[in-house]
């Protein structure tokens, strides 16, 4: 049933199709009643005609003239004009708009934010692992279009997986007012899905429920779970979200299932599991060419293999290419899909350089969903880039809130403040993410080149030699253990020359020119500049021009190559690759 609200002084009672002023009012006919209720759930916003009529008068045939009288019966009721209007304001070729105050009656602000922890795979089931994540991932996903209400995202809760936790001590860590937890069993062929949603503060259960489910059901059972707790925390929708929120990514079970085992794999960041998540996504648009979330994960996916910094196992030219037709086909299928936008604002900034599109791509990300943490993260990296790093701590941060226990938005807080040569802030930022996450290596390394900005080359040495234990693709973190060497004395050098022999050959027109096509030419041009050496730094940065390679996104602010700032081919290669002229 429609809740109470007040419209400026009025209060309105939709169950009783009652409007009154200081207890004076006037009923009204039902229909008025819900084109009512429809235009204060979008306060503010012009509602069209047609949309009007489509959920009032649902399939029934009418015409605009029904319409217009309910609009004429409110103004009535509230002594409003149409030429004049205090209440309801019509746009010609639009709609109508309410402009008054809206005051929901039995609104609860107080559950205004929820964490969706991981589903428990109680069966042990190891190929119940990927619906587990899955069912966990979509209610998420589906909470987060929610306007009123606040989502942790993925990453943050899935540092709880695996662990007894319970909802109050959940809710504290994260300052978030409910809890959802649920747990899957496997029946035979059926599934068997607990869900509850707990309130953080006092511990009531606010609501549960069990489902039995075939496997190829578990879409519609996602759906059901998520507007259960939408309707149980009293989120009042407007039409144009429900219309939105109706919307199915696929309706082929199949294709959903190959879906969900592709992010699974995807956000295991390993170049063996998103090589197999392309294989599984791909399957997926096969099934279902029109399935747009599919092509996502291809354009992530791709878009991660091309990344040198952490995978490069695809060459970057290719990898891109792939990225950015997916990233395309998504939008073509869904243009309003914040996912989609994000990550094409992804491809942009990190390997096309092209700054304003990619500017454009994340405002109409975040635009769409604001509570979307992974476009803001990604839009202050590229905020950093181009120097507005003023910018990029707001984007941070609001990331951060959406997204507090992420390693990755966490270290890239600590990126900025090393950007912004605040090196000890850097240094606490990145001791709070090895305390959630000791062997996460990006950390890790920053960690030392900051401590070698620092003058700390000791520190520097010890945190890269431990980065090289972890890594499995040791060439990143001896290549730049070879930058910390560079600095120091002649046997320190030659010590660092050594090791990156070790990874690479040298050329045959100058032994000292390392060629190998798996160590970032970046990594090279690094060393050669702490070792003083302009020519052959910069010789290496034109070859990771020419490879395309994601590292040149951070020239214009990365300290390490402070020394080169005043050389002219420097400058030229900052202006080719689209970033700020050097001061």
């Amino acid at each position: 049933m429609d809740s109470d609200f007040r419209v400026g002084t009025w209060l309105v009672q939709p169950q009783l199709n009652s409007v009154s002023q200081n207890g004076i009012g006037a009923r009204l006919e039902p229909k008025a009643m819900q084109v009512l209720v429809r235009l204060a759930e979008s306060a503010d916003e012009v509602v069209p005609k047609d949309r009007l009529l489509r959920a009032v008068w649902g399939d029934t045939f009418v015409t605009e003239d029904v319409l217009t009288r309910s609009i004429s019966a409110l103004r009535r009721a509230f002594h409003d004009s149409a030429q004049q209007p205090r209440f309801i304001q019509t746009i010609p070729k639009g709609g109508y708009r309410l402009i008054a105050t809206v005051e929901w009656m039995d609104r609860r602000p107080d559950v205004e934010s929820v964490v969706v922890l991981p589903f428990v795979n109680a069966s042990g089931d190891s190929e119940l692992e990927y619906l587990s994540d899955g069912i966990t991932d979509s209610i998420t996903h589906w909470l987060s279009q929610l306007p009123q209400l606040r989502v942790m995202a993925r990453s943050t809760a899935y540092r709880y997986k695996g662990r007894e936790s319970d909802a109050q001590g959940v809710g504290k860590e994260l300052n978030v007012r409910s809890v959802l937890t649920g747990r899957i069993v496997r029946r035979g062929e059926a599934l068997v899905v607990r869900a509850e949603l707990v309130d953080a503060v006092h511990g009531w259960q606010l609501w549960g429920d069990q489902f039995v489910r075939q496997r190829g059901d578990v879409l519609s059972l996602e759906d059901e779970i998520a507007r259960k707790i939408s309707a149980t925390l009293q989120l009042r929708l407007t039409g144009e979200q429900r219309e939105h929120l109706a919307r199915r990514p696929t309706v082929d079970h199949e294709a959903y299932h190959l879906y969900l085992k592709g992010r699974y794999l995807w956000n295991h960041r390993n170049d063996a599991s998103l090589k197999k998540a392309v294989e599984f996504f791909e399957r997926a648009v096969t099934r279902d060419p029109r399935y747009a979330l599919a092509y996502v994960g291809l354009a992530d996916s791709y878009a991660l293999l091309a990344c040198q910094v952490a995978f490069g196992s695809l060459d970057p030219r290719e990898a891109c290419s792939k990225a950015t037709g997916a990233a395309r086909k998504a939008l073509d299928l869904e243009g309003d899909l914040a996912e989609a936008h994000a990550s094409l604002g992804n491809i942009f900034a990190s390997y096309d350089w092209n700054w304003s599109a990619a500017e454009q791509e994340f405002r109409r990300a975040i635009e769409l969903n604001p509570r979307y943490a992974t476009a803001h993260h990604w839009y202050a990296e590229m905020l950093s880039y181009v120097k507005r790093l003023d910018e990029a701590f707001r984007e941070i941060h609001l990331a951060l809130e959406l997204d507090p226990l992420s390693l990755g938005i966490n270290t890239d807080a600590a990126w900025i403040l090393y950007c912004a040569r605040q090196y000890h802030a850097a240094v606490e930022q990145l001791r709070k993410v090895l305390d959630l996450e000791p062997e996460f290596l990006p950390a890790r390394t920053l960690l030392a080149v900051t401590y070698e900005m620092m003058g700390r080359q000791e520190a520097a040495s010890v945190e890269f030699q431990v980065a090289q234990r972890l890594f499995r693709q040791a060439n990143i973190p001896v290549a730049m253990r070879g930058y910390v060497l560079a600095a120091g004395g002649e046997e320190d050098r030659r010590k660092g020359w050594q090791e990156l022999q070790e990874l690479g050959r040298p050329c045959s027109r100058d032994p000292r020119i390392l060629w190998n096509g798996d160590m970032p030419a970046c990594c090279l041009a690094a060393y050669y500049t702490h070792s003083g050496e302009t020519a052959l730094a910069l010789d290496h940065l034109e070859r990771a021009f020419t490879e395309r390679s994601n590292w040149l996104t951070s020239l214009a602010v990365d300290p390490i190559f402070d020394g080169l700032r005043a050389e002219p081919r420097f400058r030229d290669l900052v202006r080719r690759v689209g970033l700020p002229a050097e001061a």
